[in-house]
């Protein structure tokens, strides 16, 4: 199995893990300390939310022929996080000003990312306050 960072390969010797979810995990913990956070992952090119990375985790690794993992500083992901929300609210405010029916339902549709986006933003709040 081959597992690439910002598509370079990297030499990764796994240990103990099973699952996709156990070498995303050993990978993150790989990372931690760094500054570096994993913001997007694909398992043999599909990509898989960082949301649902635990009901997706459960392919065995035998099961993988590449993992493709995108990295950020923390600092940057919480810049993008930031954008996107802007962004969202941004297209959420014209939207409502124009009565723009179709772009509001649009948007509806990707509340969830929205969401989760908080989510995520929230947490690295929380560790960076606690570094």
């Amino acid at each position: 199995m081959q597992i690439t960072i910002n598509q370079k390969q990297i030499d990764f010797t796994l240990e103990n893990e099973k699952t996709l979810e156990d070498v995303i995990f050993g990978v993150q913990s790989w990372l931690d300390g760094t500054g570096f956070i994993i913001t997007d992952i694909s398992a043999d090119k599909t990509s898989i939310p960082l949301n649902h990375i635990s009901e997706k985790g459960t392919t065995p690794i035998e099961d993988i022929g590449q993992i493709d993992l995108t990295v950020q500083s923390s600092i940057e992901a919480k810049i993008s996080l930031f954008e996107t929300l802007f962004e969202y609210f941004n297209y959420l405010h014209t939207a409502v000003s124009e009565n723009d029916l179709n772009r509001i339902k649009d948007l509806i549709t990707s509340y969830s990312d929205i969401k989760t986006s908080f989510s995520i933003l929230f947490s690295l709040i929380r560790q960076f306050c606690s570094e």
